[in-house]
């Protein structure tokens, strides 16, 4: 059962902004999640703190791993109001295709008129959200230990976020099939694959794993890639191959 409440907050102090919705904002709060709407944005913040609830199990169940702080959802109607709101950071608010930004244990969503879109941001929210707590963690000490795990490739952490925002579909596979194709296909070499589009090859080498070795290789991998501080020999430990190995086979 979702909570709602009004939240005395004042927007725009930093930003020019067109319309006054922002002068009030209001949540509704359920067991993993706290969703802040503001103006006529209300039934979208209902539907995405739904999907947020109908999700959350599953990807917590594929990462294994438990996040005790309540995530906190702020929706928006469209793009153009995350630019004049004052919440979070700058950057958070460069606008990037099939990315869903995060600051700490907060997500940014906005609503286009296609609820599969809106799902999809809210499953990539959730799991950077959870991957960031496994790989760096939540207190100071954490962070300062686990600073290393900050320069895995961004193949490893920009897919594995995209393979739970939409596991495998037509789009992926069409654009992995062009990309295939180009130069009479050099992207066959994941290697040249990962540098010029480490998104797409992440995420179809994280559903590769899936369908092959079965989901709970991906929460083994993370473990042990955050116990060893070692991508490769998590791969040698889960699987019983040589990463290059497992590559080919991909």
């Amino acid at each position: 059962m979702a909570l709602s409440q009004s939240v005395n907050t004042t927007f725009g102090k930093n930003r020019v902004q067109h319309h006054n919705d922002f002068r009030a904002k209001w949540m509704y709060e359920t067991e993993n999640f706290i969703t802040y709407w503001y103006g006529k944005s209300k039934e979208v913040a209902k539907t995405s703190i739904q999907m947020a609830e109908l999700d959350h199990d599953e990807i917590q169940n594929i990462m294994e791993h438990r996040f005790n702080d309540k995530i906190e959802i702020i929706v928006f109607l469209d793009v153009t109001d995350i630019k004049q709101s004052n919440i979070g950071l700058e950057e958070t608010f460069v606008n990037e295709p099939k990315v869903t930004k995060i600051d700490g244990n907060k997500m940014f969503v906005y609503f286009n008129g296609d609820h599969k879109h809106l799902r999809q941001q809210i499953r990539r929210g959730i799991a950077a959200i959870y991957l960031n707590s496994i790989l760096v963690g939540v207190n100071l000490q954490e962070v300062v230990q686990n600073a290393v795990l900050l320069n895995l490739p961004d193949w490893f952490k920009k897919g594995l976020i995209e393979y739970i925002g939409s596991y495998w579909n037509i789009d992926a596979d069409d654009e992995l099939r062009d990309l295939m194709a180009i130069d009479g296909g050099k992207y066959h070499d994941f290697d040249k694959l990962k540098e010029d589009y480490p998104k797409i090859a992440g995420h179809s080498l994280w559903y590769f794993l899936d369908q092959n070795y079965g989901k709970s290789t991906i929460s083994n991998i993370l473990y042990l890639t955050k116990i060893n501080r070692d991508l490769e020999s998590s791969f040698i430990y889960v699987l019983s191959q040589e990463f290059p190995d497992v590559i080919t086979e991909w």
